[in-house]
């Protein structure tokens, strides 16, 4: 339900001589503190890659990212750059879900380099990635984090659409995770689906999946908490959350996309404490 029929099936028939390269696009943003709100500082776009900067009334700064190309299939690179310098607020969606297409070329691969200064909080929740079958999907997601900074981020897939009757066979999805604070590493996570959710037994019949981290300058106690207020808020589906070390991890498993959005929009709203970007309502 949240992605466009008539551009996703066109593009999942084209001939095969057309599902080349379309994709080769970069996109770095980096923001600052002016002594009253956070700033746009730098911005550079190269390709399909997008960024826009909705209005916003508080002392944070919204930033929407794009892929004009409608799509990532195999051989195709997208990279996002974010940089918070000290004491800036800032968070970052997309405008829609990404999809990821048929792929008879190697992996489609997403590269996310985020860098968070001294007394910053990001706030990075994309909206879903939509993974057709037979796809190829490769992700890194690098963080480095200054003493004192504040990390929610969240990444979320969807096996095919069910409202089109679509089934995912076969899917290869890979996610890496690595952050870092001062340069020691406080958290790491391999994620990766080879085949078919019928092949996983931890999915079940489950089509979606959330992977989600909080880091926080937060005591321990009131950490836990946070995740006794997440379990309450998403026990409709099938989700797990701990807190330790300063930090939060959690993943929710559901049905569709509709499901995980309902379980996810609370939980975002609990570690936000303010409401989702306006396109993540629409």
């Amino acid at each position: 339900m949240y992605a466009s029929t008539s551009q996703s099936d066109a593009i999942q028939n084209l001939p095969l001589d057309m599902h080349d390269q379309r994709v080769d696009a970069k996109a770095a943003v980096s923001f600052k503190h002016n002594g009253k709100t956070t700033k746009l500082d730098r911005l550079y776009q190269q390709g399909s890659a997008k960024i826009r900067f909705p209005k916003h009334y508080d002392e944070s700064l919204e930033a929407v990212l794009i892929n004009t190309a409608g799509g990532l299939t195999g051989g195709d690179f997208l990279s996002w750059d974010v940089s918070l310098n000290s004491d800036c607020n800032a968070i970052i969606t997309t405008q829609a879900c990404e999809k990821s297409y048929k792929s008879i070329s190697g992996a489609a691969r997403v590269q996310t380099s985020l860098r968070i200064g001294k007394n910053s909080a990001l706030h990075w929740v994309p909206q879903e990635t939509i993974l057709y079958n037979s796809s190829s999907l490769s992700r890194t997601f690098d963080v480095e984090m200054a003493h004192g900074s504040e990390l929610l981020a969240l990444e979320s897939v969807m096996m095919g659409r069910e409202a089109m009757g679509e089934t995912v066979d076969d899917v290869q999805f890979h996610d890496r995770w690595r952050v870092r604070c001062e340069g020691k590493v406080i958290f790491a996570d391999d994620l990766r689906i080879a085949g078919s959710t019928n092949s996983l037994a931890k999915f079940g019949k489950n089509r979606a999946l959330a992977s989600l981290l909080f880091v926080s300058s937060k005591d321990n106690e009131t950490l836990r908490s946070i995740v006794t207020k997440l379990h309450d808020v998403s026990k409709d589906v099938v989700s797990g959350f701990s807190a330790f070390e300063g930090k939060i991890t959690g993943r929710i498993l559901a049905s569709d996309t509709y499901a995980l959005r309902q379980a996810l929009v609370p939980v975002l709203d609990i570690l936000r404490n303010a409401e989702l970007p306006r396109v993540w309502r629409i």
